[in-house]
């Protein structure tokens, strides 16, 4: 497998590559051996993800990996933190889409959101909500006391993005 390596100058850059990841290796998720990722409900997917061991990147370097990296990262001590599971969560949100286009149901939208507890963003995850609602969701299997559909922290610092804020043709 190739790996790419290039400085990011800002966490946008950081954003863009998360959602670059989860739209080009979505399809990884159909391959872990250890669970069909895919039948989990939401709510199911965020507490297996978050039940997987947080570590950090290493100091000054910021690595993001597609998921089939980051399932062979599993219980290895290799980088294993927020940006990871937010390309993991948005892959299966795009799954969930394509299943859920086939069977004619309502598919989800999605956002990036970093958020922060001063003036500066630190912690990145997902929001998700059914296209027929309003209420957009918090989805941030990050740390084990993470709880479904809450903010990990009250952020003062907030700030979302789509997709197409990044690639306008998707």
């Amino acid at each position: 497998m190739k790996v790419s390596e290039y400085v990011l100058k800002d966490y946008k850059q950081t954003i863009k590559e998360i959602f670059r990841l989860a739209r080009s290796y979505h399809s990884d998720l159909l391959y872990f051996n250890e669970k069909d990722l895919v039948s989990l409900t939401p709510k199911e997917f965020f507490e297996w993800l978050k039940s997987i061991e947080y570590i950090p990147d290493p100091d000054g370097i910021e690595v993001v990996q597609r998921p089939s990296i980051l399932f062979d990262n599993i219980g290895t001590n290799k980088p294993f933190d927020c940006d990871d599971r937010t390309v993991l969560c948005l892959s299966y949100f795009h799954l969930q889409n394509k299943k859920n286009a086939i069977f004619g149901n309502a598919t989800y939208d999605l956002k990036v959101c970093v958020i922060g507890r001063g003036s500066k963003p630190h912690h990145v995850h997902i929001e998700y909500k059914l296209e027929n609602e309003t209420e957009w969701k918090a989805f941030d299997p990050t740390y084990p006391r993470n709880v479904f559909n809450e903010f990990l922290f009250p952020p003062t610092y907030y700030e979302c993005f789509f997709e197409k804020d990044f690639f306008p043709g998707v």
